[in-house]
C-alpha cells in the first residue's frame, strides 16, 4: 500500500532528521515497475516528513539518443530490451539540474551491476560494453531536482554538480 510504505520511510526519514531524498524519476528511468513505485512512495515520504529537497535519479535521454544516432552502440541497441520503452529512458537533457562525475568509481560500479544477475544477466548490453563506452555511459549520474523541474526546466548545459547544490 502506497500510504503504509510512505509512512514507514517518512518515520525513518524523520528519525535520521533527513534533509534530502533522492529516488528515481516519474516513469523510473525505464518504465520499470518497480522504480515507478520507489518513486511514488519516495514523493509521498518527504512530503509527510517535509523534506523539502528531493531529488530523482534518471538517465540523460538526450545524450544517450545522440550516442546511438552515432552509432556508439552498433548493433548493440540497449532499448532493444522490450522491457525498456524508450520513449520514457531517462529525461531529456532540458530538464536535468544536476550531472554528478562518478567517473572514480566505475569499476565498483560495473561490478555492482554484475552482482545484480536478477535485472543484468552476463549476456546484458550494460556488462558486454568496453570500458569507453561504460565510461561514457556511466561516468555521469544525472538528477532532476523535483522542485526546480516543476518551477522551470534548466537552460541547456546547466548543471550542477554536487547533489548539495
Amino acid at each position: 500500500d502506497l500510504d503504509e510504505a510512505a509512512q514507514k520511510l517518512a518515520s525513518v526519514l524523520e528519525s535520521v532528521d533527513a534533509d534530502i531524498l533522492i529516488g528515481y524519476d516519474p516513469h523510473g528511468v525505464y518504465g520499470h515497475p518497480d522504480h515507478v513505485q520507489v518513486h511514488l512512495v519516495g514523493a509521498r515520504a518527504a512530503e509527510l516528513a517535509g523534506i523539502d529537497r528531493v531529488l530523482w535519479a534518471t538517465v540523460n535521454r538526450t545524450a544517450f539518443e545522440r550516442a546511438a544516432e552515432e552509432g556508439a552502440f552498433g548493433d548493440d541497441e540497449p532499448t532493444d530490451d522490450e522491457r525498456v520503452d524508450r520513449t520514457q529512458f531517462g529525461m531529456p537533457e532540458d530538464e536535468l539540474t544536476h550531472a554528478i562525475d562518478v567517473g572514480a568509481g566505475l569499476e565498483r560500479k560495473r561490478e555492482s551491476l554484475m552482482a545484480h544477475a536478477s535485472q543484468i544477466n552476463a549476456d546484458s548490453f550494460f556488462l558486454s560494453m568496453p570500458e569507453e563506452q561504460f565510461a561514457m555511459a556511466f561516468g555521469t549520474e544525472w538528477f532532476v531536482d523535483a522542485n526546480r523541474h516543476q518551477a522551470s526546466p534548466q537552460r541547456q548545459g546547466e548543471f550542477a554538480t554536487s547533489l548539495f547544490d
